[in-house]
C-alpha cells in the first residue's frame, strides 16, 4: 500500500457550525494558532491517499484561560446554563464537589437569575475558586453577596487565597464568616495581610457545613483593587 503522505485537519470551535479545514503533507503534524482562550475546540483529521480518504479521526480539547489583567473582575453566575453540574463559570476551578456542587441555580439569587450554590459534607469543605489575577493579591478588595439556609446548619463560609486551583493544600484562609441571618448580606474583604502575596493567586470559597443537607448561596463577586474603604467585621 501506499504511505501516507497527506492528511486534512479541521477545527471548529465548539458550537460553531463551520470548520476551518487545512491541508497538511509530508509529516503529520500541524499546529493550530490563534485560538481564544478558555474555549473548547473540536479537530477531525481524515489521510488522503489521492484516490481515496480514511474515515476521521475526532478530538477535543480547551484553551487555557488568560490571567485577569483588567479590574473589576465581576461575576454574577447569570450567564451560564443553570441548574446542572456543568453550571459552572469558565476559568473557574472546583477541587472539591460534593453532589456536583458547587453549581449555579435559580433557587435565589441577589441579581436574577442565578447565584452559586454550594453544598457540603460536614467532613469535606466544597470550593470554588476564581482564575487567577495578574494584580499582586495585597493589592486587591473584594465584595460579595452570600445568603445561607441555615445560620447554624449551613456552618461557616470561608474566604482564602490559593496558588493552585487544584490542589486544596494551597489554601491560605483569610476570612471566615458565621451568618447572623439567612436574608442576602454584602460582604468587603481586603487581601492586604495576607500571608501569601504576589502575583498570579487566586481567590477561593468554601463552605464548612454542619449538615450535608444545607446550603449557601454566592452571588455578585466584584475583585478591584483595594480603594481604602473598610472591610466588614
Amino acid at each position: 500500500s501506499d504511505e501516507i503522505s497527506a492528511w486534512v485537519l479541521e477545527y471548529q470551535a465548539e458550537g460553531s457550525t463551520t470548520w476551518t479545514v487545512e491541508n497538511v503533507t509530508s509529516t503529520p503534524e500541524y499546529t493550530i494558532n490563534n485560538l481564544a482562550t478558555a474555549t473548547t475546540y473540536n479537530v477531525r483529521v481524515k489521510s488522503d491517499c489521492g484516490n481515496e480518504e480514511s474515515g476521521y479521526q475526532t478530538i477535543s480539547f480547551t484553551t487555557q484561560c488568560d490571567v485577569i489583567t483588567t479590574l473589576p473582575y465581576t461575576q454574577n453566575f447569570d450567564n451560564i446554563s443553570s441548574g446542572s453540574e456543568s453550571a459552572f463559570p469558565n476559568c473557574w476551578a472546583r477541587p472539591i464537589q460534593y453532589s456536583g456542587y458547587p453549581y449555579a441555580v435559580t433557587a435565589y439569587s441577589h441579581s436574577t437569575p442565578a447565584s452559586l450554590r454550594f453544598q457540603s459534607l460536614t467532613t469535606s469543605p466544597t470550593t470554588a475558586v476564581t482564575p487567577q489575577f495578574a494584580e499582586d493579591i495585597h493589592n486587591l478588595q473584594l465584595n460579595f453577596w452570600l445568603k445561607a439556609e441555615s445560620t447554624t446548619l449551613s456552618g461557616t463560609f470561608e474566604v482564602g487565597v490559593m496558588t493552585d486551583p487544584n490542589d486544596v493544600s494551597s489554601f491560605t484562609g483569610v476570612w471566615t464568616i458565621q451568618p447572623t441571618s439567612t436574608s442576602w448580606t454584602e460582604y468587603t474583604l481586603n487581601f492586604d495581610t495576607t500571608a501569601i502575596s504576589g502575583t498570579n493567586k487566586h481567590i477561593a470559597f468554601r463552605q464548612h457545613s454542619n449538615s450535608s443537607i444545607y446550603y449557601y448561596w454566592l452571588d455578585d463577586v466584584v475583585i478591584d483593587l483595594n480603594n481604602g474603604s473598610s472591610p466588614t467585621d
